[in-house]
């Protein structure tokens, strides 16, 4: 089971490499029973405004790893992650840090 969470940790770090390469995505591993439209259609709205949120990419199906964009001038990612982390108990969310 630890070699488990260390894989999906790598990997998950990796993808955010790979695939985040603005400040408006947000990676998402979400668990199996959850559906990435709820997500996207929970929040939306975010302080008070669309901030146009949607799911991009399905990155790994089997690990259900979501790529999701947002307006970036309407919403921070990293205000908007820690938002997700609170709110959510999913697996996974990060943001890329690159400008």
């Amino acid at each position: 089971m630890k070699n488990l969470t260390c894989i999906i940790a790598t990997l998950t770090l990796f993808l955010n490499t790979a695939f985040t390469q603005a400040d408006h995505q947000i990676i998402v591993q979400i668990y199996p029973s959850h559906e990435v439209k709820d997500l996207v259609n929970t929040y939306q709205l975010y302080k008070g405004q669309n901030i146009g949120l949607y799911s991009k990419t399905l990155i790994s199906k089997q690990l259900n790893i979501w790529l999701l964009e947002f307006n970036a001038q309407k919403a921070d990612a990293r205000e908007l992650v820690a938002v997700l982390r609170v709110h959510l108990n999913e697996k996974y969310i990060s943001y890329s840090s690159k400008k």
